[in-house]
């Protein structure tokens, strides 16, 4: 609902990183899918993928937050085809993904874009993952 030109540029120059270092396809999903990208190699879906892009580096908070329904709609996704959700994250400081996993511990908090608010929302249910979760994209 709130992609830009400029966001989605971005989140496609980072979906072609992607692409190389995992030696595959990201197909963009339509809006419905409510997850950015299927992950294509050799003609088999592999993966669902959330692109996100942030202009601080990974360091700066303690976990990564995103929407409730972003999260419970790639864990969906991951349940009903047996496909890993992963989330990957270009950070200023280089690219860090996530892939899901029943057992994390994560957090739930009422938030989201509380600065710069665009509509009501952008303040929603978050879950917030811990970035010791994340690996370094090489």
């Amino acid at each position: 609902m709130h992609e830009t030109e400029s966001s989605l540029h971005s989140e496609g120059q980072l979906a072609k990183r992607l692409e190389k270092a995992w030696e595959c396809s990201l197909r963009k999903l339509t809006v419905p899918y409510r997850v950015d990208f299927a992950l294509e190699k050799e003609g088999a879906v592999q993966a669902w993928v959330e692109v996100k892009c942030r202009n601080y580096p990974s360091t700066r908070y303690p976990t990564l937050m995103i929407s409730v329904l972003k999260w419970e709609t790639g864990i969906m996704r991951a349940q009903a085809t047996g496909l890993p959700f992963i989330i990957a994250i270009g950070f200023a400081d280089g690219i860090k993904y996530y892939r899901y996993s029943s057992e994390h511990k994560v957090s739930f908090t009422w938030g989201g874009r509380t600065r710069l608010t665009r509509d009501q929302s952008d303040i929603e249910p978050v879950v917030h993952i811990p970035m010791e979760l994340f690996k370094i994209l090489r």
